[in-house]
């Protein structure tokens, strides 16, 4: 067995060696075009095997073979010693260089021969093989079990997870139809105020046009001793204010009515999406919902008369496509799941 001085010397060198990084030994700033790059992969060879024998068990080698590996050391580590002290400020530093990287190849190559046939063994003794794969085993099967456990798990768990997405979705579509519903019924109160408007100024335009109408008859009258041509320039002047304030209410009249009748479908839109929910929260079977479905797409879609709008009547024709685009797609998400 390896005396506690040998260890010790032995440790200390490696730890002299390995005081220096590769990088640093093999260039420097201070060495201008001069370096070490030819001998990198030797010197990480060297390093490789002083990092293994820092976490052997080497007071388990015996003290001659130990005392050679010192010996082999020695040699190499003093070389690094003089690479690093390496300076191009000195006479032929060339052939100094060149020869540094013959003796230090040598060295590390001579130290190899000798060190690398105590490693397996060290490395060997360091664990015991026998209960590193009892271990090995005791830790497949342990896996083995827990990964039978986690299938159970999820096995049991995929119910809930499938029952909680299904309650999602629901949610989703629930929460979406209330933010329609809600938009539908925000649009038919703007209407209303708006139609408000546009009856107010049809009654004030009737009123203006009634008003002026009288104020024609006094302000402007035809005398008895007026010509022909004044009688049609009067006539004419009439005729055109009164037209104009006419049109004007009829228009507004139109605008009062096209804007009620917008009302009427938003809200009718609106009420179908709220009957919706309340189908929906009253049946969990998926046939009945879908049926709602239809018939509330239907509802919003189809243009349904009013009794505002002159001549309107519905077209049912026009939303089959709809409907059948929404049943697709329905039934394109339930191929997908």
């Amino acid at each position: 067995m390896a005396s506690e001085n040998s260890i010790k010397k032995y440790n200390e060198l490696i730890d002299d060696c390995l005081k220096t990084k590769t990088a640093e030994l093999i260039n420097s700033s201070d060495w201008g075009k001069f370096n070490f790059e030819d001998i990198e992969a030797e010197l990480n060879k060297l390093f490789q095997m002083l990092n293994h024998f820092k976490t052997l068990p080497i007071e388990l080698l015996p003290e001659a073979e130990l005392t050679k590996l010192i010996t082999g050391l020695t040699t190499p580590k003093a070389t690094l010693e003089r690479i690093r002290t390496f300076t191009i400020d000195q006479q032929n530093p060339k052939g100094v260089r060149d020869q540094l990287a013959i003796e230090i190849v040598s060295e590390i190559d001579a130290f190899y021969t000798t060190a690398h046939l105590w490693i397996p063994y060290l490395a060997y003794q360091k664990g015991d093989v026998q209960k590193n794969i009892a271990d090995l085993n005791n830790s497949v099967k342990n896996a083995s079990s827990i990964l039978e456990k986690t299938k159970e798990e999820v096995q049991t768990k995929k119910e809930e997870i499938d029952s909680v997405v299904l309650a999602a979705k629901e949610a989703s579509a629930t929460v979406g139809v209330g933010h329609f519903s809600s938009n539908f019924g925000d649009e038919a109160e703007a209407l209303k105020n708006n139609a408000f408007w546009w009856l107010i100024s049809t009654g004030a335009l009737a009123v203006i046009t009634l008003l002026i109408t009288i104020g024609l008859y006094f302000f402007l009258p035809i005398k008895d001793e007026a010509s022909t041509a004044q009688i049609i320039q009067v006539l004419s002047t009439k005729i055109i204010l009164i037209t104009v304030f006419f049109t004007a209410t009829l228009w507004a009249g139109k605008m009062y009515k096209a804007t009620i009748h917008q009302m009427t479908i938003n809200k009718h839109r609106s009420n179908s999406l709220r009957t919706f929910q309340a189908f929906i929260k009253a049946s969990n079977e998926v046939s009945t919902r879908d049926a709602v479905l239809m018939e509330t797409t239907k509802s919003i879609f189809t243009n349904l008369p009013s009794g505002y709008i002159d001549n309107e009547r519905s077209a049912p024709s026009n939303n089959t496509s709809i409907i059948e685009v929404i049943k697709n797609t329905s039934d394109i998400v339930k191929k997908a799941e």
